[in-house]
């Protein structure tokens, strides 16, 4: 996982790259990794993004792009 930021030290954008190219988790991954980098780059907050997400029922985050999340808000 890899992260960019803006100038001011936000998250703007995700990267996922997975050792099975083109299977069904790499590319979903991917696609969680661009629709969460399109989300910050619109306002959306880090927050808001990681509490509406799958959860277990311990709280924690379900998936990946769920607890990429969590660790970004918590950067913040």
């Amino acid at each position: 996982v890899g992260v960019g930021h803006f100038p001011c030290g936000k998250p703007a954008e995700v990267f996922i790259n997975s050792p099975k190219v083109g299977t069904a988790a790499d590319i979903n991954a991917r696609d969680g990794a661009i629709l969460l980098s399109l989300l910050m780059q619109n306002g959306v907050e880090i927050a808001a993004i990681a509490h509406s997400l799958t959860r277990n029922s311990d709280g924690s985050p379900s998936g990946p792009i769920g607890k990429i999340a969590g660790m970004l808000g918590d950067s913040e």
